[in-house]
């Protein structure tokens, strides 16, 4: 409703107080960028390359002049996170609408909130592809995210987190692969050290179900019991009259019952039938002996991860090609460290807003323009050639 009543000001020539004339023709706004961006020659090389990708976005006749918005492009030099890794940067691009644009000292500003589109140079966001949090000393790892569409031979990969990170497009240069498989070996001994853990952590709780029952079995537990079947059948006799029959079925329903807690507790008090370790226990069992069981020559294979019924992010290894199976990877060693001045990667988020709109298609209004534009823009570019330059 407010998005509403904002074109509605819109199309009065009331944009939140200021005018379409007033704001001039739809234009591209400054460039911002991060100043100390460009005193590091690293970055600077990085800031070059993401200004010439930028000076191709602004000549497509896509967006020449732009359609109804003001465009908008900030860059940013990301540092490495860790020592050795080879440092990032981030060009965003927003297509901001007359109602979200101020004049500000004469200079023509963005105002509000806006959905980029985001291009990473040397970046994955792996958060944005992984829901399973799999890590082991290799680092992380996760079932390969499900490709979206593809767009001139580049893949667009399924993200999670946000509506907003749903689609990412991956570019490389030719002949490199995002992802890398882990092997056989490798998972099958991180879920069988996942599983020892899960089970060490519930030791605790065995303990508790064991000292319950044992509690329960005791000579003070059995005459507790008796007081609360005496107690039980005293309430049961009061504000009306019982036959002895009655009284004798009550008596026997009760004890039942009572001997069923009884039978649950020496239940949990069992690592094997025990609710919580009963299970990991028999996955533990079976993930050992298929590990076990895999062939040397198949150690080194691709590992495939078969989605739990109740829990997609428990790992469970099969062999590759089981129907239903996922292939398990890590983003692969694509960045060559030896040339950190060079951009040899890019990721560009928010290029499909969801599986939805890869279905049907971004819908087109006025009120989607944000979406369609990242869409639109990207599918304009020549991504061929701009993979061949990157690594140079």
């Amino acid at each position: 409703m407010i998005r509403r009543v904002l074109f509605t000001c819109l199309a009065a020539a009331a944009a939140c107080g200021q005018s379409v004339e007033v704001l001039g023709p739809p234009r591209w706004m400054a460039v911002q960028g991060i100043p100390q961006a460009r005193t590091n020659a690293v970055a600077a090389a990085h800031d070059k390359t993401l200004r010439a990708l930028l000076e191709r976005i602004r000549a497509l006749p896509l967006l020449n002049p732009p359609p109804g918005v003001y465009p908008k492009a900030g860059l940013s030099f990301l540092p490495p996170e860790q020592p050795g890794q080879a440092p990032a940067s981030l060009l965003m691009i927003g297509f901001w609408p007359p109602m979200d644009v101020r004049i500000t000292n004469g200079a023509l500003r963005s105002a509000g909130e806006l959905s980029h589109l985001l291009i990473y140079a040397n970046w994955v966001r792996e958060t944005a592809f992984d829901r399973t949090f799999w890590r082991d000393a290799g680092g992380g790892f996760y079932p390969i995210p499900p490709r979206l569409a593809e767009l001139q031979g580049f893949p667009v990969y399924q993200g999670y987190g946000s509506v907003e990170t749903s689609g990412i497009l991956v570019i490389l240069p030719p002949g490199k692969e995002l992802f890398t498989p882990i092997s056989q070996e490798r998972f099958h001994l991180f879920a069988i050290a996942r599983l020892e853990k899960q089970i060490a952590e519930a030791a605790p709780a065995l303990k508790r179900a064991r000292d319950d029952y044992e509690a329960a079995i005791s000579e003070a537990g059995r005459a507790a019991r008796e007081s609360r079947i005496a107690a039980s059948l005293v309430t049961y006799q009061q504000g009306r009259s019982r036959t002895p029959q009655q009284v004798k079925d009550r008596e026997t329903e009760v004890r039942r019952l009572e001997a069923n807690e009884e039978e649950r507790l020496k239940l949990e008090a069992s690592p094997e039938t025990n609710r919580l370790l009963g299970p990991l226990n028999e996955q533990l069992r079976k993930t050992q002996q298929a590990y076990a069981a895999l062939p040397q020559a198949r150690k080194t294979e691709p590992a495939c991860h078969l989605s739990h019924e109740r829990d997609s992010g428990i790992p469970q290894p099969v062999a590759a090609g089981t129907a239903g199976c996922v292939p398990v990877v890590f983003v692969g060693p694509v960045i060559d460290r030896a040339k950190p001045a060079s951009v040899q990667l890019l990721t560009i988020e928010r290029y499909w807003p969801s599986r939805q709109d890869v279905e049907r298609g971004v819908d087109r209004s006025q009120r989607n323009i944000y979406y369609h534009l990242n869409k639109e823009t990207m599918e304009a570019l020549d991504w061929k050639s701009v993979a061949a330059e990157l690594g140079r």
